[in-house]
């Protein structure tokens, strides 16, 4: 669903949502308010409970179904061709899945290492004798330190078992 906001010819401003068959028909609705005149001040795509903005500038009052299809056929002829691998590209392309494999692991062990020294001094802060108001700045700092390395923890070892997986299809 797209949620808009439009001034018309005279300057009145209204919100719409509206929701068509497809992404390029409701593309080339805007499109064509924009060909008609209006001037679009806000567009949001709707995915659940998801919004994302669109760029304005992307609704110039020319159709998109036409871009889309041309993207699409493109797409569908590269996608057709079969891909051409060689001995020595295939055996260069496991050496770089394994490098990448090493840096990863590298990732996650600094990652455990600032985790593991964050807790120690959120530790250390907790029991230390400083005052209330400096030592609650220190620790909600060191908390959200913890925090970061433990999201970008879990984001490496994601990524770590996707290359893992990666290199055993190149492998098979």
């Amino acid at each position: 669903m797209i949620v808009f906001t439009a001034l018309d010819k005279e300057g009145g401003s209204t919100e719409f949502a509206y929701a068509l068959s497809s992404i390029e028909a409701e593309f080339d609705f805007l499109s064509s308010l924009v060909a008609k005149g209006h001037t679009l001040l806000t567009v949001q795509l709707l995915d659940g409970s998801d919004r994302t903005d669109l760029p304005l500038a992307a609704f110039d009052g020319l159709p998109f179904s036409t871009f889309m299809e041309e993207l699409h056929q493109e797409w569908l002829t590269t996608l057709r061709q079969p891909c051409q691998t060689d001995s020595s590209r295939h055996q260069e392309l496991i050496r770089l899945t394994r490098l990448r494999i090493d840096q990863i692991e590298v990732a996650i062990s600094a990652h455990e290492r600032m985790i593991a020294c964050s807790m120690r001094w959120l530790q250390r802060t907790q029991t230390s004798y400083l005052s209330d108001s400096r030592k609650t700045r220190l620790i909600l700092r060191y908390e959200s330190m913890i925090d970061f390395h433990k999201q970008q923890l879990r984001r490496a070892r994601c990524r770590s078992q996707l290359i893992v997986n990666r290199l055993s299809h190149l492998l098979a």
